[in-house]
């Protein structure tokens, strides 16, 4: 269950059962609803999710620390507090979007880590910490001292072995 305000996600809610049911358990427990992303600042939100693969951890994109620049959080669905998974950021830097790798290790992320407005693409355990992550891409198109590249498109691959990007 997801909680709206305005057109914009204020929080990240999932119903309790479901990591009984990706756990495999036999029977549904009474529905209710766990609040699982950290403290918003006023006007903060949270933008979108996604359960890992093997059903233990949300992973999210919120500006939970800072209103307007969206970060990348990961959170046990067994319980515990978020976890930044990107270093901190500057106002203006941001992660653009993210994807879990299949075997639920690794979230890989698009974001201008380094520099304003040049998305480059990193990677970190689901689990943290943000200094255990590293860039994925090599240098980028340069034009007199300038950086004009980006990574556009990226895909992890099905053994979760290498990431593929453009």
């Amino acid at each position: 269950m997801i909680a709206f305000k305005s057109r914009f996600w204020r929080v990240l809610m999932v119903p309790v059962f479901l990591s009984g049911l990706l756990s495999g358990a036999q029977s549904l427990p009474a529905a209710s609803t766990v609040k699982l992303n950290g403290p918003l600042p006023a006007g903060g939100d949270v933008g979108n999710y996604t359960i890992s693969p093997d059903g233990r951890y949300a992973v999210y994109l919120a500006d939970q620390g800072t209103e307007g620049v969206k970060e990348i959080y990961s959170v046990s669905l067994g319980g515990g507090a978020p976890l930044r998974l990107n270093p901190p950021f500057s106002p203006g830097k941001n992660v653009m979007g993210f994807k879990i790798s299949p075997d639920s290790s690794q979230v890989v992320y698009l974001a201008d880590q380094e520099t304003d407005e040049v998305f480059e693409l990193y990677s970190v355990p689901i689990a943290g910490p943000a200094s255990a992550g590293f860039k994925l891409n090599g240098p980028l198109v340069e034009i007199a001292g300038v950086v004009w590249g980006d990574v556009l498109s990226y895909q992890i691959s099905p053994d979760s072995t290498r990431v593929v990007y453009r």
